[in-house]
C-alpha cells in the first residue's frame, strides 16, 4: 500500500526565524506554533536570512499500517527545505524515551523511503526531542553511528532544531 506523505491537509508552510514544534499527546497532529514557548516540545532556529520550510504533521494525519492493518508506530512530523529533510518525535516523557522516540522515527524512515525515497536529500538528520529533558545530550556514538549505518540518516537527541 502506498503512503502519500505530502497529504495537503497534513502541510503547512513557515519563513519564521524562531518558532516551536507541539505535540498535544492527543488525537490530534503535531503542529508550529509561534507565540507560546511553554507549549513547545522543540524549538526550531531558522537561519538568518530564514529558509521556507514544509511542515508535515505526520501522526495523527498520515496513515502508516502494519501487514495485518494495525497503526504503525511513527513519528510526529517532519520539516524539508531544498535538499534537506528533518525527521522529529516529540516526547513529554521521563523514561524509555529515547529508545521509544527512536523506534517511532526508524518506522517513519523506513516508509518515506520506500514511498518517496531519501535520495532527492543530500542532508538528511533525525530528532527525538523531549520537552521534560530539553537539554539533555545523549552521547551515545556507537548508537548514533548504527542508526547512519542503517538509514544514512544523522540521528540527534536535542530539543532545538537548527536550520542550516
Amino acid at each position: 500500500m502506498s503512503i502519500n506523505f505530502f497529504e495537503a491537509k497534513c502541510q503547512s508552510t513557515t519563513g519564521e526565524s524562531l518558532f516551536g514544534l507541539c505535540d498535544n499527546e492527543d488525537s490530534s497532529p503535531a503542529y508550529l506554533d509561534f507565540s507560546s514557548k511553554t507549549k513547545w516540545n522543540a524549538t526550531v532556529n531558522n537561519s538568518v536570512p530564514p529558509k521556507e520550510l514544509e511542515f508535515v504533521a505526520i501522526d495523527n494525519c498520515i496513515e502508516i499500517l502494519r501487514e495485518n492493518g494495525e497503526m504503525d508506530n511513527r513519528c510526529d512530523c517532519l520539516l524539508t527545505y531544498p535538499e534537506n529533510i528533518i525527521f522529529v518525535e516529540l516526547k513529554n516523557k521521563s523514561s524509555n524515551w529515547v529508545s521509544e522516540g527512536m523506534n517511532q522515527l526508524e518506522v517513519t524512515i523506513k516508509n518515506f523511503d520506500n514511498n518517496h525515497g531519501l535520495l532527492n536529500y543530500q542532508h538528511k538528520r533525525a530528532f527525538v526531542a523531549n520537552k521534560k529533558h530539553p537539554y539533555f545530550r545523549v552521547i551515545d556514538v556507537e548508537k548514533k553511528r548504527k542508526f547512519w549505518d542503517k538509514y544514512r540518516v544523522r540521528l540527534n537527541i536535542d530539543a532545538v532544531i537548527k536550520i542550516k
